[in-house]
Order: C-alpha cells, then sequence, then structure tokens
C-alpha cells in the first residue's frame, strides 16, 4: 500500500514559514552588526582628541591659485577631457600592461598586443604631456567630497605611454629619442608626486621608480655598442635622473601632509554621507506596504549615518596613531626608519580590526613609505651602476636605504663570469649575499 503524497500546500507553508525565518534571522544579524559599529565608533574619544591635538583637524582643503604660464594643471585638465570624449563611456584605461612593458622584470608578462594598440590610440597626445610637463608648477584641480583630481589620471597615463616609446625607440636603436621619452615620463612623475593626495603621489612615485630601471637596464646590457649608446645619451641628464627632485620634502613632512590632506577628505566624505536625503527605492514592491517602507528607511539610517560615525572614528584612530610615531620621524632624511614605523603601526591597526565589525576595515597607510624606499633604493642602485660604468664618481658608494642604520653603503661583489654585483639589504634589511629573492640586486656586465 502507498504512503500518501505530502499535501503541496503544507510543502509551500513549511517554505514560506522557513523563508521568513531566515529573513528575519538575516534582519536581527544586520540590527547586532550596526549595534556593534555604534559601539565601535563611541569608543575612542581620547583618540579622536590625540589626532585633534596632532594637528589632524579642520574643516576644509585649500584650493590654490593658478598660474597658466607656470602651473600644468589646466593643460592636464584638457588633455584628459579630450582623451575622455574618444574612449569608451568616457574612461581611461589603466595601463597595467604599459607598466609592465616599460618595466624590466615584467616585461615578458605585458600583452604587446595592448600595448601597440595603446600607443596607436594615445599617441598624438605625447607631444601634449611633453610640453605640459616642462612647466614648473602643477596643480590638479579636486572635487569637494572626492579623491579624484581633474587631469591626473590622463598624467598618469601619458607618462606610461612615454615610457613604453621610451622601450620602443631604444629597440630601434634610438637610444636619445628613448632619453627624451624617459625624461618626460620622469618630469609628469614629478608633478604628480607634488601633491598632498594619496593617490597621485604613489602613482608618481610608481612611474618614477620604473624610469629608474629602465635607465639602469640599459646601463646593463651584454651588448657594448648598445651600452655605449645608451651611456652618451645619459650623459648630461645625470642631475636629473639620479638625484632627488629639487626641494623634495623629507619623508615625514611630506608624509604628514599627505595624510592630514586625506584627514579633510575623509571629513567631506562622512559630511556628505550625514547630509544625505533618503529616496524611496524604485524597486518592484519595495515601497508598496508600510512596513518595508519603515524597513528600507531603517536600512538607510544604519547603512550611512551609522557608517559615517564608525569610519569617523576608526580613522581618526589611525590619524591619531600615525600622528605620534610621525613626531618620532619629523628629523629622519632616509625613509627605512620611517617606513619601519608606519609598518609596525599597520600591525598593530591590523590585530585590533580583526575584533571589529566588517565594515571597519585597517587604513591604507603602510604601503606608502615602502614605495618611497623602495624608490630611493633604485636611485642608489642606479647611481652605482653609473659610477661604475661611467667612470664618473667611481669612489664614492650611494647609502643603502633599506640599511637598518645611517651610512651604511650599498654590496658589492665580483662574480666569476667577470660581471659585478651591486644589490641592497632590501625589504627585510639583511645581507643575504646578493640573493635576488631577498635582496635588491643589479649585474653589471664589463664592457
Amino acid at each position: 500500500m502507498k504512503r500518501p503524497l505530502v499535501p503541496v500546500w503544507a510543502w509551500c507553508g513549511v517554505s514560506i514559514a522557513a523563508l521568513c525565518g531566515l529573513g528575519y534571522w538575516l534582519f536581527q544579524s544586520s540590527v547586532a552588526e550596526e549595534n556593534a559599529l555604534v559601539e565601535w565608533a563611541l569608543r575612542l574619544p581620547e583618540e579622536r582628541e590625540r589626532a585633534r591635538i596632532a594637528g589632524f583637524s579642520g574643516d576644509r582643503r585649500i584650493a590654490p591659485n593658478f598660474d597658466p604660464a607656470k602651473d600644468a594643471g589646466g593643460d592636464w585638465v584638457r588633455i584628459e577631457a579630450v582623451m575622455r570624449a574618444d574612449a569608451p563611456e568616457g574612461e581611461l584605461p589603466y595601463g597595467d600592461d604599459l607598466l609592465r612593458y616599460a618595466n624590466p622584470p615584467t616585461r615578458t608578462k605585458a600583452k604587446r598586443s595592448e600595448v601597440k594598440r595603446l600607443l596607436k590610440k594615445y599617441r598624438s597626445f605625447l607631444a601634449d604631456a611633453e610640453r605640459a610637463s616642462r612647466k614648473p608648477l602643477c596643480h590638479f584641480p579636486y572635487h569637494k567630497g572626492n579623491s579624484d583630481l581633474d587631469g591626473a589620471e590622463a598624467a598618469e597615463l601619458l607618462a606610461m605611454l612615454h615610457l613604453a616609446s621610451a622601450v620602443e625607440e631604444r629597440g630601434r636603436g634610438r637610444a636619445q629619442t628613448a632619453m627624451g621619452h624617459a625624461a618626460t615620463a620622469l618630469r609628469i612623475a614629478h608633478q604628480l608626486q607634488a601633491h598632498n593626495t594619496i593617490y597621485p603621489y604613489t602613482s608618481g612615485i610608481t612611474v618614477e621608480t620604473i624610469v629608474l630601471r629602465f635607465v639602469c637596464e640599459g646601463l646593463t646590457g651584454r651588448d657594448a655598442v648598445t651600452g655605449t649608446a645608451w651611456e652618451r645619451a645619459l650623459t648630461g641628464h645625470e642631475t636629473e635622473f639620479l638625484r632627488p627632485q629639487r626641494n623634495e620634502p623629507l619623508p615625514a613632512a611630506q608624509f604628514r601632509n599627505l595624510i592630514h590632506n586625506d584627514h579633510l577628505l575623509m571629513r567631506e566624505i562622512i559630511r556628505g554621507l550625514r547630509a544625505e536625503k533618503y529616496k524611496p527605492r524604485q524597486w518592484l514592491f519595495m515601497e508598496s506596504a508600510p512596513v518595508l517602507r519603515s524597513i528600507n528607511r531603517l536600512d538607510f539610517v544604519l547603512s550611512l549615518r551609522t557608517a559615517a560615525d564608525a569610519l569617523e572614528a576608526s580613522a581618526d584612530w589611525c590619524y591619531a596613531g600615525l600622528a605620534v610615531r610621525l613626531r618620532a620621524c619629523e628629523t629622519e632624511t632616509r625613509p627605512y626608519v620611517l617606513w619601519k614605523a608606519m609598518e609596525g603601526w599597520a600591525r598593530h591597526v591590523a590585530i585590533v580590526m580583526r575584533k571589529s565589525p566588517r565594515l571597519v576595515g585597517p587604513h591604507k597607510w603602510e604601503h606608502i613609505p615602502w614605495r618611497r624606499t623602495v624608490r630611493d633604493t633604485d636611485r642608489a642602485l642606479a647611481q652605482a651602476v653609473w659610477g661604475q660604468v661611467s667612470g664618473k664618481g667611481a669612489g664614492r658608494v650611494p647609502d643603502d636605504p633599506f640599511a637598518a642604520k645611517p651610512n651604511v653603503p650599498l654590496h658589492r661583489r665580483d662574480l666569476p663570469d667577470g660581471s659585478m654585483l651591486w644589490y641592497s639589504v632590501g625589504d627585510n634589511g639583511t645581507d643575504d649575499g646578493g640573493e635576488e629573492s631577498k635582496d635588491r640586486v643589479v649585474k653589471v656586465w664589463r664592457k
């Protein structure tokens, strides 16, 4: 005898009950998480006060006055507007393949077809970028409450395009033309670094690092004819490429300005979150019943207003801790000590943040001193290589920015194959004998 089938309506009832239970559980979980955010936001009044005392306060950023004759900001805004007008959906490409192609260690990973496509599409803008790069000042305009700067994205992309063009020209044996493209990319990188905003600064550091590696690559090639041509091309440009830019601020001072400006930007974003007005949802049935309207309004308040409180508390906490560490580094001219101090703070933030609600994440400062140290290390390695191959300054060995103590020179080793190894102790601060996976290494072949 067959068992009677369970009526369909019973299955429907069970399913509906299960869905209701799941919805209630999800809602309660959301409320519990938002309640945790409220508690988190109210935990740190002392840290906010420390941030205020340290100087991370104020209501607005000051826009500079532009001098069109000397300032390239307006030029970059116009260039970017034209480039965006012809770009899909007005979005400029990131140019990752351009950077991989220009950077010697990653060149084989670049998509050559994409590099050629971008060079063909934007080649007409290279001359405009070269003229803009020659102006001594550059202030990219910014939008209130927005970290994006008008013109900065085009400047970054065109610096990458100039670097890719430099690789192409050197491959054709045109060392002087390649050097001109590299010099333009370097000037744009310095313009990007002049800003107290994170993203232009970090992109400028990245571009300058790759310029230095590109220059060093030309000096260390095994082809004596090509190496000699590249050496002649660099002669007369040593100061521009191998020395710090004029009036380059101390690391601690520039990081303080960057963090302070970021603090003001964060204030604008938080004020915008709190001032945003609720708009009824336009989705089907989302506002069809009073209870749904109430839930939507509650969700709006929890997701924006409470998020603003949590964001303010966590950001001020990070700014306050960074301020304490920066005070100890204000007179530090070498980047290693500053990087280690920031790295230690980043680890502390990460440990504490594991216990915080998901919405609150670690801040973004730990990688910036590291990038600067890498840039300065590549500059020191390029100086050492130039001194060796040119015979200029052969008795002076630059300091190693990654070394734990000041006045520690870069290391060198003579290898059995007749080449010479210049190397820095690298990220771990330990002399590993020039092992490429641990130290930062440049090999120079004897001419």
